[in-house]
């Protein structure tokens, strides 16, 4: 007999086929089909790399009383199920550097990264981070997502999140952002290293730095009135980068510097080079600067500390002038105060009074007689405790002063007495007086370099002045 009614027979043994009518995935290893056990099921497995609904139906034939009977899910026949539905979730999520982030920085900079954290999956995720290490331990998430909403650690499908990290460079500086999240199962989503969900990076800190320095003038001073002199000076990248674009400027007759030949107008570290600059001085001192400039490899200018050096150019003023060295050879003709050159010196020293005709002590002649025995104190209107203070012998004559040795006060009474003796003998370019009153300031002050009246340096000024033509000085008296 056969019964078409409704009712349940278990099945053991019996074959069901299951095939996927919908949605993606596949069968694992490819088997769908299994055998019913004792309570008449069965299980086949399923996998998919995609999100999405697979919707699987099964088919089996069973005999029951001699007849076979095949049924389907999802047929819609009373006793049948449905087909079955699998939703798969994808989630994913992707960290990655906003803009860019400096490879190199000046040393001492303050720099921020910002990563953004996306999820690229089909459902929403929790608990979503970002953590670090090093420098970036510790980021900060914006308020708002890229969508627009209030972020509290929730991401939707789609939506994404800025966070941010701030640190200071003064050493080599590594950095690292991993992304955290979980989804609607409540497994973390992959993160660390070697996954979408790792950034890193690392700022090396530059220190630029250049130092110029002074080199050498040519000439030396005294410098003839009239002629050519050639300034060097030299350019030092003393930080620890390369600079470009290396330049010295200066000031007044020295404007322009030009670099040794060849120079390709960038230094590596610890490299230098050579600028100069040549022109035609006048009659007068001249004051010059140079300042050297230079971006580093930022393109940022360099910094100044450092990048600058002057100096001033003593030149011989036009005239004539006798050196210590003829005064001291030459002593025929000013040891006799009945002479024209110490008669001249009495007549300039008796001129200005004061202090220049005292007598602080016993002297050969007194005020001076301006004769190779005359006291220097007495003709520069000098105390004994002056001379004293300034190291100089207060029995010091004339004649003695162009026989000191050295630099210093030393050299003052020996250029001082030549152009005193000069002052009154040739087309010397100071005055007697001028020449009295700058020594006797240089001496009072214990300054050898003391700027007075004419003289912008008293030793510089008189030095060149001894030095110039001796052709007219007087070889007998």
């Amino acid at each position: 007999k056969t019964d078409t009614g409704t009712g349940l027979a278990l099945a053991s043994g019996v074959s069901v086929t299951a095939s996927i009518t919908g949605g993606p995935g596949s069968f694992v290893d490819g088997v769908n089909t299994c055998t019913t056990g004792a309570l008449g099921t069965c299980t086949v497995t399923i996998t998919s790399l995609v999100g999405g609904t697979t919707t699987v139906q099964a088919t089996m034939t069973v005999t029951l009383n001699g007849v076979s009977i095949t049924r389907t899910t999802g047929d819609g026949l009373s006793g049948d199920s449905a087909n079955a539905n699998k939703l798969w979730i994808a989630p994913g999520t992707t960290l990655t550097v906003k803009g860019s982030v400096p490879a190199t920085v000046e040393s001492g900079t303050d720099v921020t990264v910002t990563v953004t954290e996306a999820n690229t999956g089909d459902s929403t995720l929790t608990s979503v981070g970002v953590t670090g290490t090093s420098s970036c331990a510790t980021w900060t998430a914006a308020s708002t997502t890229a969508l627009g909403a209030a972020f509290s650690g929730t991401l939707a499908a789609g939506d994404s999140v800025d966070f941010t990290c701030t640190f200071t460079v003064s050493s080599v500086t590594d950095w690292s952002a991993s992304g955290h999240g979980t989804d609607t199962l409540g497994n973390p989503v992959p993160t660390g290293s070697g996954t979408p969900e790792y950034v890193s990076g690392t700022v090396t800190p530059i220190s630029p730095a250049t130092t110029l320095t002074f080199v050498s003038q040519t000439p030396g001073d005294p410098v003839a009135a009239n002629s050519s002199v050639t300034l060097v000076v030299n350019e030092k990248n003393t930080g620890d980068s390369t600079i470009h674009d290396v330049t010295v400027s200066g000031t007044n007759s020295c404007s322009s510097w030009a670099p040794a030949s060849g120079f390709s107008g960038s230094l590596d570290a610890g490299q230098s080079v050579d600028f100069t600059c040549t022109f035609t001085v006048g009659t007068a001192n001249v004051s010059w600067s140079a300042t050297g400039a230079g971006l580093d490899v930022l393109n940022n200018p360099v910094p100044a500390t450092g990048e600058t050096v002057s100096g001033t150019i003593q030149v011989a003023p036009p005239g004539q002038g006798c050196t210590p060295g003829f005064w001291k050879n030459h002593t025929s003709v000013w040891t006799n105060a009945i002479q024209a050159v110490p008669t001249a010196v009495t007549a300039a020293v008796t001129e200005l009074g004061g202090a220049f005709i005292s007598t602080p002590g016993s002297a050969p002649e007194l005020p001076s007689a301006g004769t190779t025995s005359a006291l220097f104190m007495n003709t520069f209107g000098l105390t004994s405790a002056q001379m004293t203070a300034a190291g100089l012998d207060p029995n010091l004559t004339l004649i003695g002063a162009l026989n000191t040795g050295g630099g210093g006060m030393n050299a003052l009474v020996r250029h001082g007495t030549a152009a005193l003796l000069s002052s009154v003998s040739v087309q010397y370019p100071y005055g007697a007086t001028d020449v009295l009153q700058g020594v006797q300031a240089a001496v009072i002050a214990n300054n050898a370099d003391v700027a007075w009246g004419p003289f912008t340096d008293v030793l510089a000024n008189l030095t060149a002045a001894n030095n110039l033509n001796e052709s007219a000085c007087p070889t007998s008296g």
